[in-house]
């Protein structure tokens, strides 16, 4: 059993699929559990738009169990498990982790830039959306016929 995590202000677990959810988070298992790997599966959550470095995350290896964080993610690793919290409020808030104390609150890791909803699932960064040569072409051809109605 992984536990229990609340947060003081809003915070949302990361599903398998890389969807939210309020009420729970899916645990990984990721072998080894270095920074990198556990940001390497945070990116494959939002793949093609995972973009979080490795050279980024922070890592608290003992952490009490009510800590202050203030990035996008946290990382929480008890037993074998790794599970993401995503910060949904962008601002300093105070996790709890009440769990199986033999599995342990190993370590915990902060990655990314609270307030960045391109970062997070359920907020996929705004396509740039090319407008349309045909929108020009209409244009230019209204544009000719109101110059041919005031000739005739």
């Amino acid at each position: 059993m992984f536990g229990e995590v609340t947060c003081s202000i809003a915070c949302r677990g990361v599903l398998n699929d890389g969807t939210l959810s309020d009420l729970i988070a899916d645990g990984q298992v990721l072998g080894n559990a270095s920074p990198e790997s556990e940001v390497n599966a945070l990116n494959a959550f939002f793949t093609p738009t995972g973009t979080f470095e490795a050279s980024g995350a922070t890592r608290d290896e003992s952490p009490a169990n009510t800590f202050d964080f203030t990035s996008a993610y946290v990382a929480l690793k008890v037993g074998r498990q790794t599970a993401y919290i995503y910060n949904s409020a962008g601002a300093t808030q105070t996790i709890t982790y009440s769990g199986n104390p033999a599995g342990g609150l190993s370590h915990v890791t902060y990655v990314g830039t609270p307030g960045t909803p391109s970062s997070g699932p359920g907020n996929p960064p705004t396509p740039q959306v090319p407008l349309p040569a045909g929108v020009f072409l209409l244009g230019g051809a209204l544009g000719a016929l109101g110059v041919a109605r005031r000739r005739t």
